[in-house]
């Protein structure tokens, strides 16, 4: 069994080989909005993925962010198909990745805070209401994305503490130009900014940074996570490296606007493995 999970950043698989000890790769991530077309795909494959499989195998999980279903993302799966001739696969979205992972078969809110971020309503085997994410342009919101587009902009508006600028400069010491170049012009603008999140995490207990991160978490549970039935009823569960490196930051934004804190895991990809296993009777 071969199990992925997908951002747009990268992308975690986990080997499971009969009587073997379980295999962890990291690769790029596969997003189907954003991948060029199949000489990416190609390149990551053979490059990235296959010389590390001992086998191709038998059935393959793969879930990923951007994805939609079989019709829309016609080709990306036929890219599958190209590699994995003779594999089952299984092709779902990093939400349901999230609503399996946290909640297995029972039912509850899903949420993904990572690059991007999106939220569900699962109800033990199908995602049945889903607030639209939008990408990085129009949502993500509480996401890496949103955290390091308000933060680069503050910079370059000059609205950053001075204390913050002069750090901010020497870990990041692009142009105007630069900065513009890698955000309109330069593949995968939403990794670049979200790629800003560790230099938050690095101050996150200056007043200025604390605001960033508390204001985009209530945009996110004030305009998505709201939205979704019952969201005051049961806990809100969490997948994804912003919610989790900020937990505490997000357990207190939960707390200030009226919800309840459920799981909070920074990767679904060892709970998918359980999940999976149960699933398919192989314990």
């Amino acid at each position: 069994m071969l199990i992925a999970d997908s951002g747009s950043t990268k992308t975690s698989w986990l080997i499971r080989n009969d009587n073997e000890p379980d295999q962890f790769l990291t690769t790029e991530g596969l997003n189907p909005v954003l991948i060029k077309g199949f000489d990416d795909f190609e390149q990551l494959m053979n490059i990235q993925l296959l010389p590390y499989l001992p086998k191709l195998p038998e059935v393959l999980h793969f879930y990923c962010t951007g994805y939609i279903n079989e019709e829309v993302n016609k080709q990306f799966v036929e890219y599958f198909h190209i590699f994995f001739k003779n594999t089952t696969i299984e092709i779902k979205s990093d939400l349901m990745a999230a609503a399996r992972a946290l909640l297995h078969d029972q039912e509850g809110i899903a949420c993904i805070l990572g690059t991007g971020s999106n939220c569900c309503y699962y109800n033990g085997e199908k995602i049945v209401q889903n607030i639209p994410s939008l990408g990085y342009i129009l949502g993500d919101l509480g996401s890496g994305v949103q955290m390091g587009k308000k933060l680069v902009h503050d910079y370059l508006k000059g609205f950053l503490p001075a204390e913050l600028v002069v750090e901010f400069k020497q870990k990041y010491p692009y142009t105007l130009n630069e900065f513009l170049d890698k955000i309109y012009r330069q593949p995968y603008p939403n990794r670049f900014l979200a790629g800003f999140t560790p230099f938050l995490l690095s101050y996150k207990t200056h007043p200025y940074v604390k605001e960033v991160i508390n204001t985009c978490f209530a945009s996110f549970l004030n305009e998505s996570v709201s939205r979704l039935q019952n969201a005051k009823g049961c806990p809100l569960n969490f997948v994804g490296s912003i919610g989790w490196h900020f937990r505490e930051e997000l357990k207190q934004a939960i707390a200030e606007l009226g919800y309840q804190s459920g799981n909070i895991i920074k990767e679904p990809i060892e709970q998918l493995l359980i999940y999976h296993t149960k699933k398919d009777g192989k314990q």
